[in-house]
């Protein structure tokens, strides 16, 4: 009995500390590793009173305690009107207001529906893209009134389009270029796309010379041809400047295409522009670097008028796989990977589920798995893929096997890395490493708490904590923490973070809801071969549940990573892709 008081007096202790830290995480984002930990004893305490998931059935919270849901709520209304650092434009003035370079808000129609100061300097007071034509070449103006028509066609997508417009510098008579860039924007999900054209602003520096030599082995002469493609000189120009040949510069130009990985001209200025805001911040290289390594994008129509934005990752010529990603994670492989796809010829397509990156949250929470599944075979149809492997990365699996159930023949096969299986008994909880563990049970049994948890773990990030975050998610694998020794792989998993939470939390609990239920409904039609790909030391999900959920179907096979934790992409990802190429035989 003495015991039991001593418990319940910590127990009580506790409390009076979460409440007081949870007002303090709202002005002090650094603290929430401690937020957890506090709350941890609360939720441990609620959990430990069910003996199974039978008993957990029979309410949807099993956490009782007012008092804490009111501070709990209290303090993400805190949050949420404290805002965060870069809040999400929602109409097209606030949009161009936002820019800091010259940009404008097209309709379908060509109608210009706002233009910032800097457009209007460029530009004129115009209402319509005719009337830019003066400024616009003639094939690129063609180019823009086709990407405009697709707007509002369903099966269509707007391709990103790089194009000069003919400007004077400043004190100089000799003609110059301005690069502008066109592409669709989905500034609110119930409204139909829209156009944005803005300047590609680059912000030549010795910081940025160096970080292009650094990232991607240019050599001197070959930054000066950047310089003056990133200054709108053409080929013929530059050739004069720089007393070279015009096939000697043009040789150059295809060298450096190479090195940057990228396809054209306009995709090179387009990596440029993205790596001058960020060249100056220092320790930044390697991170800015695997955000690049993002393949090709475009945004594909799917149901409603939405426009779905989807990364194509790896040779053009390569076999396609659809690839899910998971709650924690995104595209930025790194180039270690982006090779692999090269060796074995693997062509990632891999959309931005609604409610991460910039993709807008569109789907009835309980019915996400299916309403995304629904999106796939739109995506599949646009790019005429009539079969298509499925490639389920971590939580991402959930929604990988929910679309091989619902798509049938059209998807050939489901490889799961380190993914997600449905949860069928209270141990797969126990198993879990601490910090995944408590947010999960929070959503499973105290859901109405679970927006404050992850909306105070969301301003740690915001505020420059992804690294401890990371710290905290892996401090119990020693495998994953050895891994993320690799600079490489810290700078791809923080990426991922920030691609996670950019639009807030509310995907986030989207797919709590799903990654902590048995979902077996998902499974039970998926007749194509399952390959589960899954590290022995994963502390998220373990083996023994891996292996429970592979004997239960005869159509699953298990591929077990000796010395793998839950980063096993990166750990061994040339037995994942050697694996994925020995599936993927040409589509007949």
């Amino acid at each position: 009995m003495k015991q039991d008081s001593r418990n319940t007096a910590d127990i009580g202790d506790a409390r009076q500390q979460l409440i007081s830290e949870i007002y303090e995480v709202a002005l002090r984002p650094e603290l929430y590793g401690h937020l957890i930990d506090l709350w941890e004893t609360q939720i441990n305490h609620a959990v430990s009173k069910l003996k199974s998931l039978d008993d957990a059935a029979s309410s949807s919270s099993h956490f009782n305690d007012p008092e804490i849901e009111e501070h709990f709520h209290r303090a993400y209304q805190i949050l949420e009107q404290m805002g965060r650092s870069a809040p999400r434009a929602h109409s097209a003035t606030a949009f161009v207001e936002r820019e800091s370079s010259p940009t404008l808000i097209l309709d379908s129609s060509g109608t210009i529906l706002a233009a910032n100061k800097g457009a209007v300097s460029t530009f004129g007071n115009k209402a319509r893209l005719s009337d830019l034509a003066p400024d616009i070449l003639p094939a690129d103006m063609r180019e823009l009134e086709v990407q405009l028509l697709r707007l509002d066609r369903p099966q269509a997508a707007v391709e990103v389009h790089v194009f000069p417009v003919a400007t004077a510098k400043p004190n100089s008579n000799a003609p110059s270029e301005l690069l502008f860039i066109a592409r669709a924007v989905q500034l609110v999900a119930s409204e139909p796309a829209m156009m944005a054209i803005s300047a590609l602003s680059i912000a030549w520096s010795g910081g940025l010379a160096n970080l292009l030599i650094r990232s991607f082995s240019l050599t001197s002469s070959e930054v000066d041809i950047v310089h003056d493609l990133a200054e709108g000189i053409q080929v013929k120009k530059i050739a004069q400047l720089r007393r070279r040949s015009v096939h000697t510069v043009r040789t150059q130009l295809k060298t450096i295409l190479s090195k940057t990985g990228s396809s054209s001209q306009s995709d090179l200025i387009r990596t440029v522009s993205i790596l001058s805001s960020y060249a100056n911040q220092g320790a930044v290289n390697v991170t800015q670097r695997e955000k690049l390594l993002t393949g090709t994008r475009l945004a594909a129509p799917v149901a409603r008028g939405r426009q779905l934005p989807v990364n194509l990752i790896g040779p053009k010529n390569g076999q396609p796989v659809l690839f899910i990603h998971g709650m924690l994670d995104g595209f930025a492989f790194g180039k270690p990977i982006a090779e692999l796809m090269e060796k074995f010829g693997i062509r990632l397509i891999a959309p931005s589920r609604p409610g991460f990156g910039d993709s807008p949250l569109a789907y009835d929470k309980r019915k996400a798995p299916q309403e995304f599944a629904a999106d796939l075979q739109q995506l599949m149809d646009y790019l005429e893929l009539p079969q298509c492997n499925l490639f389920g990365h971590m939580a991402g699996a959930v929604y990988a096997f929910a679309a091989a159930s619902q798509l049938g023949n059209r998807i050939g096969r489901v490889v799961s890395v380190s993914g997600a299986v449905p949860i069928t008994s209270l141990k797969q909880f126990s198993s879990m490493s601490s910090r995944q563990r408590v947010v999960a049970w929070t959503a499973r049994f105290a859901p109405a708490l679970l927006p404050t948890i992850l909306r105070a773990g969301i301003a740690q990030i915001d505020a420059g904590g992804e690294e401890a975050f990371m710290e905290a998610l892996y401090a119990e694998s020693q495998l994953d923490r050895a891994t993320l020794k690799n600079s490489s792989v810290r700078a791809a998993v923080t990426a991922g973070y920030h691609f996670a939470v950019a639009q807030g939390h509310r995907a986030f609990d989207v797919d709590s809801v799903h990654v902590t239920r048995n979902w077996s409904e998902y499974v039970e039609n998926v007749s194509q071969p399952v390959t589960l790909i899954h590290g022995r030391h994963d502390p998220v999900v373990s083996i023994e549940s891996v292996r429970a959920f592979a004997d239960r179907y005869e159509n699953f096979s298990l591929v077990e990573l000796e010395n793998c934790g839950q980063l096993a992409l990166f750990q061994e990802p040339e037995a994942i892709f050697q694996t994925l190429a020995s599936f993927n035989s040409p589509l007949g």
